[in-house]
């Protein structure tokens, strides 16, 4: 039997696949800004190119996690 979380977990996997290989190639040209997690920001940033992007806004980041980054 899978748990409510794992199933949760199944779903917003499958719905950041698609966003990140359907999607996004799609718009990445128009993408002037984004909002990100830390469980999708790897993924979403890897995967486009953004020429338009001119605001990125991270949520839920840790101290630690954003001293790995930006430090």
């Amino acid at each position: 039997m899978i748990s409510s979380n794992e199933h949760n977990y199944s779903k917003m996997n499958s719905m950041l696949n698609r966003l990140c290989f359907h999607i996004i190639p799609e718009i990445q040209h128009n993408i002037q800004s984004l909002t990100l997690d830390p469980w999708s920001m790897n993924s979403v940033l890897t995967i486009g190119n953004y020429p338009s992007l001119h605001k990125l806004t991270l949520v839920n980041l840790k101290l630690e996690m954003a001293s790995r980054i930006f430090l």
